[in-house]
């Protein structure tokens, strides 16, 4: 596959084509036909890309704030706290972050579903 193919799941469309343009690889080189030195490069363009963040929005532009329950602190089974048996925690209230489209929905619905037929 194409390296576009490859990594389009991975990386922000946009982000990806910058990448590739600071490692000097054209989107649909193939990693088989790449060198290793063009595949070190490119694995080095990608783990030390920074981005300054220079401004944010208010918090309420938010889309997603972090924080809530670890999730280490809860039974991926059925939910429920294993600091405090009995009660269970889904969705937003843990620290769980999805990207944005649904991500967040879905994780929301699949966890109270899984409490829910534990409960």
């Amino acid at each position: 596959m194409t390296l576009e193919t490859a990594l389009e799941s991975i990386f922000n469309y946009k982000l990806m084509f910058v990448l590739f343009d600071k490692a000097k690889v054209n989107r649909n080189m193939f990693w088989a036909n790449m060198n290793d030195s063009q595949r070190q490069y490119l694995c080095d363009v990608i783990e030390h890309f920074r981005i300054p963040v220079i401004d944010t929005e208010k918090y309420e532009r938010a889309q997603v704030c972090t924080g809530g329950v670890p999730v280490s602190e809860i039974n991926p089974h059925n939910m429920e706290s294993l600091i405090l048996p009995g009660v269970h925690f889904v969705g937003e209230v843990l620290d769980v972050d999805g990207q944005c489209g649904g991500y967040n929905l879905a994780f929301a619905f699949v966890s109270g579903y899984v409490a829910g037929k534990n409960i």
